[in-house]
């Protein structure tokens, strides 16, 4: 049985089309490192309190995807045409 290969962003199929023949891109990678430091940068904007750790991970990630373009699915989860 062939085995269906995914096209998932990797460091040999990098900017390819996840789904081609659509404008969709593979979302860029976003390392944990980078997460990590945004995050300890909102942290320290929050004036260092502890307890929000979860929030400001969650925060930085979306920060990181908005500055690299990457296109948020509706809040609805309806998609457009």
């Amino acid at each position: 049985m062939k085995k269906h290969k995914s096209q998932r962003t990797t460091p040999q199929n990098k900017g390819t089309d996840v789904h081609p023949g659509t404008d969709i891109k593979p979302e860029p990678f976003i390392s944990e490192e980078q997460i990590r430091l945004r995050a300890y940068q909102i942290y320290q904007t929050r004036g260092s309190a502890s307890g929000h750790d979860l929030d400001d991970w969650l925060l930085a990630e979306i920060e990181l995807k908005v500055e690299a373009g990457v296109r948020q699915p509706p809040a609805d989860g309806k998609t457009t045409q």
